[in-house]
């Protein structure tokens, strides 16, 4: 494997199975085009982009009130938020009735009344994966999870290699650092958010890059708020709100590795730098994941010289993405956010012990009650360690669309598919 220089940029189309069955001979890339710069695609897939959002409806909320009211609230809002506009919008409503309708087109001088704005998310793929599979999982997860249309995706491929080139592939990742930069650093002009989403390899890809992309991204609205957050706002996860500031920099919302082949000597090193720009993590681990296990045993195996590891030799070997212990951030005495949890030391200590539930499991900090009707439900104490920036979700007893080796299967498998849509 070896890189080219330089960026190159496209879009494609993807056909997916979204009727129940899959086939074959889907996901396909049916077209594609190579486009000079990310202005250039985005401003290709606009188009299509608005033509999705118009297709969906929008509710507004239009309250009547005082002019006193108004000039109040005017008052009031500037100060909080920095900025109020007024616009005159062709309203149509039945005579008699208290609602109306107006058209998307009128909202143009306003385009967050139309709807939420526009976000992307990059998807880093693993080893042995060419851009065209790379699109197709991501079409197939979009599709079957029924993302939400305001979310727009972006594949970064790099040179995966072959089943043969493992270590080939992983010791040229850092030469991407900065095309990585580049592309985000792009990717900033325009959009506000991102999500990134990795599969295997990609995580490694991802904390090898880090050091080279960190500056592309705003610090967590949890660094600037303390507080901000699950309890702090209706959306679970804060927007970056650009309003009233000079950061151009990109909010990254969310961070999701689904069987990442990362080391946690990695993880422990590099995610404590990153959790001060992502407002959330999540890790969806297997502990019987095949191709995981022989990811271990390699690395095991091969003098660590040659793999650019810094550990010394009697350290061990263990791949994040087949842990399933406790993780999370907690504040040191010098007020520092620091990771904990059962997975760094081996020890539980907090009691963080796990219960199966419909394949994935849930943190017992859960008590089981028991209703009329034989269901278990559980109810979250409010003592679960961390501030809840970090999630690990187990997936060991998923059983459904899963192959041998337990490693593909995140954008066939409805649970999966559905969480990862809904966290995103």
């Amino acid at each position: 494997p070896s890189k080219q220089d330089g960026l190159r940029f496209g879009f494609g189309q993807v056909e997916v199975s979204f009727a129940g069955g899959f086939y074959p001979f889907l996901p396909s890339v049916e077209q594609h085009r190579s486009e000079e710069s990310i202005s250039a695609l985005v401003a290709s897939l606009d188009h299509a982009i608005s033509q999705a959002r118009v297709s969906v409806r929008h509710l507004l909320k239009l309250e009547v009130v005082s002019e006193e009211e108004l000039s109040q609230h005017a008052i009031h809002s500037r100060s909080a938020i920095g900025s109020v506009r007024q616009i005159t919008v062709p309203l149509q409503f039945p005579e008699g009735q208290q609602y109306g309708f107006v058209s998307h087109d009128a909202l143009a001088e306003a385009p967050s009344l139309a709807g939420q704005a526009s976000e992307a998310l990059v998807f880093i793929h693993g080893y042995n994966c060419d851009l065209q599979t790379a699109l197709g999982r991501v079409a197939q997860t979009f599709t079957l999870g029924n993302m939400e249309p305001h979310v727009v995706p972006f594949v970064f491929s790099y040179s995966g290699g072959n089943a043969l080139s493992y270590f080939g592939v992983k010791t040229q990742m850092r030469t991407y650092g900065e095309d990585l930069a580049q592309f985000f650093t792009e990717l900033g002009n325009h959009f506000s958010e991102v999500h990134i989403l990795t599969h295997s390899c990609g995580a490694d890809f991802f904390f090898q890059n880090w050091l080279s992309v960190e500056r592309c991204f705003r610090p967590a609205e949890r660094s600037i708020r303390p507080g901000a957050g699950l309890k702090a706002s209706t959306r679970w996860v804060p927007k970056g709100r650009r309003e009233g500031s000079l950061d151009s920099r990109l909010h990254l919302a969310t961070l999701t590795m689904m069987n990442p082949d990362v080391l946690v000597e990695t993880l422990v090193e590099l995610l404590p730098s990153i959790m001060q720009h992502a407002e959330h993590f999540t890790a969806y681990n297997d502990s019987n994941d095949g191709a995981l296990f022989w990811s271990g045993w390699l690395q095991t195996c091969v003098p660590r010289w040659y793999q650019q590891r810094k550990q010394p030799p009697e350290a061990s070997t263990i791949v994040f993405g087949t842990q399933v212990e406790s993780l999370f951030l907690s504040i040191s005495d010098t007020h520092e956010r620091k990771l904990s949890g059962s997975l760094l030391n081996g020890a539980l200590q907090h009691d963080t012990s796990l219960t199966h539930l419909s394949g994935f499991r849930v943190a017992r900090g859960a008590e089981e009650h028991t209703d009329g009707h034989g269901s278990i439900r559980y109810s979250v104490s409010g003592d679960i360690p961390g501030d809840g920036s970090i999630d690990i979700i187990d997936c060991s007893n998923i059983d459904q669309n899963v192959h041998g080796l337990r490693h593909n299967y995140y954008m066939i498998n409805t649970q999966m598919v559905e969480d990862v849509c809904e966290l995103i």
